[in-house]
């Protein structure tokens, strides 16, 4: 009979290691609930597509661009506005070519609403819109944001422009004239033209609420070369800031009666300055004095002013080709 001695010591070892296991040894480490749910690295960050930036770093406005129409589409909004009395004008008057100006004139659109422009969105390739003598708002406004060619705005005699219907021009990067003559506008909306880069020429006649306050906002626009503001109600300080516009060429200070001769010596900072119009002003041959030293200055209108025929010569005689209109 063989001895159990060895098994059985074996047993007794095996048990003797289970009795000696410690109550309190580390627990296995749990599954973290979290690790199977990690998001792929960047898709936690993506946008809804068609999300539009709320600025770019420079501070620009977002782009505002509207997606390409369909040919559909614009034969479908060239009808539209067409309705609505629009005359719609074609790239080389050819219709197989893109529409690029569109104008709405009182004699036509008596009852233009705002959702009548609805349909510009789709002329991507818009160059000139003139809206004349209408009831149009700032909300009629919001359907041209982000027009990429537009370059020619009237608005003129819209007199429920308002000031803060201006506030979407700033998506219109390539405008270049704007004419809000006899609209709603003071000094508060013009801050909202500071922005435009590509902005050369403004026309604020007959503004009366435009004063020296509002060229302030004047001399932020580097890039004008023609500025009218006839019948406003700027005067000598506001010349100071209008001054700072070292690209100006034209200037039509017509009908602005706070203007007087001390006003005229801001003008010549001006370098370029070529076309001035004091038309039905006060000014006098004092005022005159200032001007001979700006050689630049090609045409002076100076009818209904103060001036006199001796106080003419002596400006001829120090610029003998300034055309004067007298």
């Amino acid at each position: 009979m063989k001895s159990p001695t060895l098994p059985l010591l074996a047993l007794a070892a095996f048990l003797l290691a289970g009795c000696n296991t410690s109550p309190t040894s580390e627990a296995p480490p749990k599954p973290n609930p979290r690790k199977n749910d990690t998001k792929p690295a960047g898709d936690g960050d993506k946008k809804p597509a068609g999300d539009k930036k709320p600025a770019d770093k420079d501070g620009k406005p977002p782009d505002k661009t509207p997606p390409t129409p369909t040919k559909e589409e614009i034969t479908k909004a060239i009808a539209a506005v067409e309705a609505a009395g629009a005359v719609v004008t074609h790239q080389d008057d050819n219709k197989d070519k893109p529409v690029v100006k569109i104008e709405f004139i009182q004699q036509r659109v008596l009852n233009l609403k705002d959702d009548d422009l609805a349909p510009l969105r789709v002329f991507l390739d818009l160059r000139e819109l003139q809206i004349y003598h209408t009831n149009i708002t700032g909300d009629g406004l919001k359907y041209i944001e982000g027009l990429p060619k537009l370059e020619t705005l009237v608005l003129t005699e819209s007199k429920k422009i308002r000031d803060s219907s201006l506030a979407s021009l700033k998506y219109l990067p390539k405008l270049k004239s704007l004419n809000l003559g006899r609209t709603g506008i003071s000094d508060a909306g013009l801050v909202h033209l500071e922005g435009l880069p590509a902005l050369q020429e403004l026309y604020l006649n007959e503004l009366t609420g435009v004063t020296d306050k509002g060229m302030a906002s004047i001399k932020k626009i580097q890039s004008l070369q023609i500025l009218s503001l006839y019948a406003t109600n700027v005067g000598d300080a506001g010349l100071k800031d209008v001054a700072a516009l070292s690209r100006l060429q034209t200037l039509q200070l017509r009908e602005m009666k706070k203007l007087t001769d001390a006003g005229l010596a801001n003008l010549k900072d001006l370098p370029k300055l070529a076309d001035l119009n004091l038309y039905e002003t006060n000014i006098t041959d004092k005022g005159l004095a200032h001007l001979k030293g700006m050689t630049s200055l090609k045409k002076l209108d100076l009818r209904d002013t103060k001036t006199t025929p001796a106080g003419v010569r002596e400006l001829k005689a120090a610029l003998p080709e300034l055309m004067i209109e007298k």
